[in-house]
């Protein structure tokens, strides 16, 4: 609304009002305009580690394709029979249509479970890579509501899977899977990530170790009691070493362990072997 100003001026016959030109008050804009351009700020910001995602990943298929550069037999073999593997296997069809399952009830209840779900790519290398290995025991860190939990066994019903994670919907949502499809054993512990795995039993050791991202909060601890549940044969895939620093450090940290003697930086996750026959190596793969 316009609103008049009156401005008292002195002259020597006494005080005269002189009119002043009228101002106008617009309520609303600056907030807005301040919220737009955080808008367009984050949008830039997201467009930016898209292009630079899609640059680095553009540049590994160059670079570090089909194996080049890699001269040791198990690694070499490893990644042109397991990880770039391109013939469809006979479950594929399972895991797409569960994910197509889960991904509904996700849209519906989004609070239910994290919307940040696993890429079809990534459940098919782990069904590949559980597969090559052939683990018995396998242990998940966290949960995704049963999606990784099922993938993993699925490649041998007589394995046991241990999932262990503090989120009662997302354990919910899991023993609801397990009970309507049992696919495999399954063993639930909700329980916090680093309580659950000091409570296992002592002899406990895992031959496979999913970490999702959510895990790797507190990676020194989490390094500390993982160390203890692995063996000289052991599989660990770490999820998002390159989107979350927790996440990177505890890679880091199994890269340059003595335990493991292979490493693989996928992008999307890293893989660390332990093999006390190999000598150690690391591999920039593109996945």
């Amino acid at each position: 609304m316009a609103e008049s100003v009156d401005a008292l001026v002195s002259n020597t016959s006494g005080f005269t009002s002189m009119p002043v030109r009228s101002r106008l008050w617009v309520q609303g804009k600056a907030p807005q305009a301040i919220a737009e351009l955080f808008y367009f700020l984050l949008i830039g910001m997201k467009a930016k580690r898209k292009i630079k995602k899609y640059l680095t990943k553009g540049f590994r298929k160059v670079r570090y394709r089909k194996g080049f550069g890699v001269h040791s037999p198990f690694a070499y073999s490893l990644i042109t029979q397991v990880i770039g593997e391109q013939t469809p296997f006979y479950a594929y069809e399972e895991i797409l249509q569960l994910k197509k399952r889960y991904s509904l009830v996700t849209a519906i209840l989004p609070k239910f479970v994290s919307r940040r779900m696993p890429s079809t790519k990534l459940l098919y290398l782990l069904y590949r890579l559980v597969n090559r290995f052939n683990p018995q025991h396998l242990l998940e860190l966290d949960n995704h509501g049963g999606l990784v939990t099922y993938v993993l066994g699925l490649p041998n019903t007589q394995s046991e899977v241990i999932s262990i994670g503090n989120d009662p919907e997302k354990m919910a949502r899991t023993r609801s899977l397990f009970e309507s499809e049992k696919p495999h054993n399954g063993l639930f512990i909700e329980e916090d990530v680093i309580g659950g795995l000091r409570n296992l039993p002592a002899d406990y050791k895992a031959d496979f170790v999913y970490v999702h991202l959510s895990a790797a909060r507190r990676a020194d601890d989490l390094y500390a009691c993982l160390r203890k549940r692995i063996h000289a044969h052991s599989v660990i895939v770490i999820e998002g070493i390159k989107t979350d620093k927790d996440a990177r450090r505890l890679w880091n940290y199994f890269r340059y362990s003595p335990e493991v003697s292979v490493s693989m930086d996928l992008y999307e996750v890293g893989l660390a072997i332990c093999h006390e026959r190999l000598y150690k190596q690391h591999y920039i793969v593109s996945f």
